[in-house]
């Protein structure tokens, strides 16, 4: 089972493949199949981190990472906000391309801070074996939301 850290950089890294496929699609449908799976998936990550990582780290990690986490918690909000205002746009692709470009470059600062920033501490402070059952914990989240979803 993977541990916590490389559940996380594997969502990000689905996110970035699902853009790059968003960006060089020519049919609209496509680009709206994107789309949608790019929501989801950081919709899926999200809830993952929010109820299962972030706690963790803030409750084990001590101060300065239960600092940064409510950063985090921010950032999420904003791609919240993006992804709530594609799901009200009408059909126009210049109106998508236009928001799913905000809300990604949103994704692509979070990743960054989170990935740069955040998770090395949070390796060194929570140490491995707790990020594998943290691993065990996100993978039966996702698996029980992906069977609810259907």
């Amino acid at each position: 089972m993977p541990n916590a850290i490389t559940i996380i950089r594997r969502d990000h890294r689905a996110v970035e493949s699902f853009y790059d496929r968003y960006v060089a699609s020519q049919l609209v449908e496509r680009k709206e199949e994107f789309c949608q799976a790019i929501c989801e998936a950081l919709t899926r990550h999200a809830e993952m981190e929010e109820n299962i990582f972030y706690p963790a780290v803030q409750k084990e990690g001590g101060d300065e990472l239960r600092r940064q986490t409510e950063e985090f918690y921010t950032a999420h909000q904003e791609m919240k906000t993006y992804i709530e205002d594609l799901e009200g746009l009408d059909d126009e692709v210049g109106k998508m391309d236009r928001q799913v470009r905000l809300l990604m470059s949103a994704v692509e600062r979070h990743v960054e801070e989170e990935e740069n920033y955040l998770l090395p501490k949070v390796e060194r402070a929570l140490g491995e074996l707790r990020l594998e059952e943290l691993g065990t914990e996100m993978a039966v989240f996702a698996e029980t939301r992906a069977l609810r979803q259907k």
